[in-house]
């Protein structure tokens, strides 16, 4: 197991430990009128802050990032220590900060980071991004799309086999075999990569497939939950029928969705499943962003 890979693998324990914390942690079980509770309770927010704040300091060192992200990373969280103490043990102040600081997300970020990380993309304005985001989810959220999406960090690990454009890396388990034994000869010539983080975590990404489409899978138990997301829309008539999605329309840039899967048939869903997102190709098709300009040069399918 190679030193990259174990910077992956602890990249992502960080992750959850962060987002458990947060998820522990919110105030509604809270006396409003019990001074002494709403005090404890603030120190243990401030606790928590300075942990995840170490955590985060931690994740900029494994992905090899320079002294401004550290700096952005104290300047941010002194200001969310400044807000909780300015609260002075009022609940519904105390209720809102924690809303702010730790969970909020705004809309016009998630899209600004769905449309700038993109898979083997050659610009990833992974610091600017980062200024804009006012809380800790949304901080994790921009360093995990990163990495998901990062073509050179992904096959940074080691390589467990390959069979022509598809490569396997990572932990060699079962299922992560599976899945590459039913990709490998049943999809076109597009390169795929198949990370596998841990037994119950797998990532793939897949080139030319609404340009790089990325599935972050995670077992639990008899069930994987596939999150995708498709950073091209190739032709939105053909994204609409993809089961999970979440809404587009034709004006779309992006496309993201969730399935739910028996573990026992992963590999073979996956492989069904990949074949219905569309390439370069089905952009000249009806419901592609190329199709005017196909059906004018006389090139529509």
């Amino acid at each position: 197991m190679n030193e990259n890979f174990k910077k992956i693998e602890y990249f992502f324990e960080l992750d959850l430990i962060i987002k458990e914390m947060i998820s522990n942690s919110f105030p509604n079980i809270l006396d409003k009128n019990d001074i002494d509770e709403l005090e404890a309770y603030e120190k243990k927010l401030i606790s928590m802050l300075n942990k995840i704040e170490l955590y985060l300091y931690r994740i900029v060192k494994l992905l090899n990032l320079n002294e401004d992200y550290d700096k952005q990373i104290e300047v941010l969280f002194d200001s969310y220590r400044n807000k909780l103490t300015k609260c002075q043990l009022n609940y519904n102040e105390l209720n809102r900060s924690f809303l702010e600081i730790f969970v909020n997300m705004k809309p016009e970020l998630v899209n600004k980071v769905n449309e700038e990380f993109k898979g083997y993309s050659m610009f990833r304005n992974l610091y600017g991004v980062l200024k804009e985001a006012t809380s800790i989810t949304e901080i994790l959220h921009i360093y995990h799309s990163f990495v998901i999406n990062n073509e050179d960090i992904l096959q940074s690990s080691n390589e467990i086999k390959e069979n022509g454009s598809i490569k396997l890396y990572g932990k060699d388990t079962k299922i992560a075999n599976d899945i590459f034994i039913n990709l490998e000869n049943t999809l076109s010539e597009a390169e795929i990569t198949i990370l596998s983080v841990a037994d119950e975590h797998i990532i793939i990404m897949l080139r030319d497939y609404g340009h790089a489409t990325t599935l972050d899978i995670n077992i639990n138990s008899d069930t994987a939950w596939i999150n995708y997301f498709i950073p091209k829309v190739c032709n939105y008539l053909m994204i609409q029928e993809l089961p999970g999605l979440n809404n587009i329309d034709e004006k779309s840039k992006w496309a993201k969705g969730t399935l739910r899967v028996e573990k026992a048939n992963i590999g073979n869903y996956l492989n069904n499943f990949i074949k219905l997102i569309p390439t370069d190709e089905d952009m000249f098709k009806k419901g592609g962003i190329a199709y005017e300009f196909a059906q004018k040069s006389g090139m529509s399918k």
